[in-house]
């Protein structure tokens, strides 16, 4: 029986078959161990554990009332998996099932983002990438996120499959000839018009999505208070309060927001949209989705020369075409305060993306913070409500 110790963990790697004749000896073993080494957390690790029998299970049933929230099991193989699914110890405990290895070896890109990259398997099915930098935790997040969306009414994909891909976590989706917007976009410019109003159009009736009730979902209002952080030190504090106290006056709003939807999140199946990558949903005005819409399609060659080229591959242009598409959809061109209102909410959200995309690169990103704070201080004055 092998055993090594990680941070607060004590980990413990079963193997062969733990029947009613081995069973004794090995938690004999267990016991042993858990004596001589004080972690908090109980491992246990059954990649190579090829049986279980009722005595087994019986045993893991005993640390589970001894070590409570800190008993997990990883790596389980499927056929043992399904047994704890059966007798309800999945609903008990945390159990983690083994992920099965794919490769991702001449399969086509089709795009990528800040939290990993898509590829194509085959006619039926995509698969998304996560970066080895994403936790477990907020990969299983933007999962449950996803089936709550769809739940709701929004055309999305669910992950029918976890896997492991050159070292990083994956989840399998089928997506059948599907093509992204950004890839249309590029490959067929001749396409753009058409595309770019279905995009707007979908865009308009997935904010008539409500949750399902208020606490379901991140409040946005929350969520864009955050960039104000970083901007500590670049920020005027009298800035910062006020940008503050304009998120917290706005009403609760429960219509849903994306909040990243980009071309690239937007997948084109079946002649219909369908969203992907819902890490970012939460609730709120549709300025929080057109306010990052205005990052990505307008104020992000600020401060990354070449992002139209280098994020979608699209000839000069195209975005500021695309903007200007939801420019005349989604603001009054008599009322240019509604304009403000979505490029204060640009500016906070292309703060984030600095940070995100520049944090190993200080000569970028100091002047990058400096250019959002200044903006930010520029178009305070002009709003009093952010409200839509």
């Amino acid at each position: 029986m092998e055993f090594k110790t990680e941070g607060n963990e004590k980990i413990i790697y079963l193997e062969g078959r733990i029947s009613t004749d081995t069973v004794k000896a090995v938690e004999q073993e267990i016991m042993k161990i858990i004596e001589e080494h004080p972690e908090p957390v109980l491992v246990f690790d059954l990649e190579r554990l090829v049986y279980i029998s009722s005595a087994g299970l019986r045993l893991f049933l005993k640390f589970a009332k001894i070590y409570k929230e800190n008993l997990i099991i990883r790596n389980v193989p499927t056929e043992i998996y399904e047994i704890f699914t059966v007798t309800g110890f999945t609903t008990m405990m945390k159990i983690e099932k083994k992920l099965r290895e794919i490769s991702i070896d001449g399969c086509k890109l089709l795009g990528r983002g800040a939290c990993g990259a898509i590829y194509r398997i085959d006619n039926e099915t995509i698969v998304k990438v996560y970066r080895d930098i994403m936790p477990k935790e907020k990969i299983e997040e933007g999962q449950a996120l996803a089936r709550y969306a769809f739940q709701r009414g929004v055309p999305t994909a669910i992950a029918f499959d976890r896997v492991r891909v050159d070292g990083c976590d994956g989840a399998v989706y089928e997506l059948l000839d599907a093509k992204s917007f950004q890839e249309i976009v590029r490959s067929e410019p001749e396409r753009l018009e058409e595309m770019t109003g279905i995009y707007v159009d979908f865009l308009r009736e997935l904010h008539e999505i409500t949750a399902e009730k208020p606490g379901d979902l991140r409040d946005a209002r929350k969520v864009y208070q955050k960039p104000l952080d970083l901007l500590k030190g670049y920020l005027p504090d009298d800035v910062s309060d006020g940008i503050r106290k304009l998120l917290q006056d706005m009403p609760e709003d429960i219509h849903i927001v994306h909040g990243d939807l980009h071309m690239k999140n937007l997948m084109y199946v079946g002649g219909e949209p369908m969203v992907i990558d819902m890490d970012t949903l939460c609730v709120g005005d549709f300025v929080f989705e057109i306010g990052r819409l205005a990052t990505f399609y307008h104020l992000a060659p600020e401060v990354f020369p070449g992002f139209e080229s280098e994020f979608y591959g699209f000839p000069e242009g195209t975005i500021d075409y695309i903007w200007n598409r939801l420019l005349e959809t989604f603001t009054d061109p008599v009322d240019s305060r509604s304009l403000d209102k979505i490029m204060l909410v640009g500016y906070l959200n292309l703060t984030r993306i600095t940070v995100h995309l520049y944090r190993n690169d200080p000569e970028k990103l100091g002047p990058s913070l400096e250019h959002c704070a200044k903006r930010l201080a520029d178009y305070l004055p002009k709003v009093d409500s952010l409200v839509l």
